[in-house]
């Protein structure tokens, strides 16, 4: 009995706490390690950060840049468009050349005579016939019919424009000097005019026809016959259009 408590004497005494100065010397040295390892892991995750930062200012810069050139480059596009349909038109005519000489009050008839077939849609019913332009910022003319007792009378003309494709973040828009191209090909070719309503624009062609754009929908204009006129046409153009063709008796 007296060798096991002098044993025991022994081991909590001398031995256990070896263990514990052993066991806190290894706790020690793997927190250095851990302090250590985590310094070295701040360094690199700094390091990165500050990279990250380096590339996302030059990344920003770059993307100002390219909003920059595809401004510009969306600018030059409008330029070249508005220069080539103005190059098709002449003074006083609304149709470009090489197609003016068929307007309102004219046969239907005649445009498929005088316009090869490749270049033609003609609508089963007949009374609508699409000439595919595709020049000079022009995409095509279309023909129309509206009158039942002379069926073959072309009554109005829709001319669509060449559509040019601008780009911003790498996505499609349309530019306001895109959208406005036709008003500034019409008050160059037509001569300048005043609003009739808001957005609301027409001139005078001769006695017997006019030309009607809408601002709102800024991609087409009309040619009409007198007597007929776009849907949704404002009350107050349609007051000073019809004034255009009243005669005094």
């Amino acid at each position: 009995m007296a060798g096991f408590l002098a044993a025991a004497t022994i081991t909590f005494t001398y031995v256990i706490p070896l263990y514990q100065k052993q066991d806190e010397n290894t706790i020690s040295e793997l927190n250095a390690k851990i302090n250590e390892q985590n310094k070295f892991h701040k360094k690199e995750i700094d390091s990165l950060k500050n990279t990250i930062d380096k590339q996302q200012k030059k990344f920003s810069a770059l993307q100002l840049n390219n909003e920059s050139l595809a401004a510009e480059n969306n600018d030059y596009k409008n330029r070249l468009l508005t220069l080539s349909t103005l190059s098709t038109f002449q003074y006083g005519q609304p149709l470009p050349m090489g197609f003016s000489s068929i307007l309102p009050g004219m046969r239907l008839s005649d445009v498929a005579k005088k316009y090869n077939k490749d270049m033609l849609d003609i609508d089963p019913q007949g009374n609508v016939i699409t000439v595919k332009v595709k020049a000079g910022g022009i995409e095509d003319i279309i023909y129309s019919t509206g009158l039942d007792d002379f069926p073959d009378i072309i009554t109005s003309i829709l001319v669509s424009k060449y559509s040019i494709e601008n780009s911003y973040n790498g996505e499609r828009v349309d530019g306001d000097e895109n959208k406005q191209s036709l008003l500034i090909l019409l008050q160059e070719v037509l001569g300048q005019t005043e609003e009739c309503s808001a957005g609301e624009y027409f001139w005078q062609i001769g006695d017997y026809r006019y030309v009607y754009y809408n601002a709102k929908i800024p991609y087409f204009y009309h040619i009409f016959f007198g007597g007929v006129y776009a849907p949704g046409t404002s009350s107050k153009c349609l007051k000073l259009i019809n004034s255009l063709f009243i005669k005094d008796k």
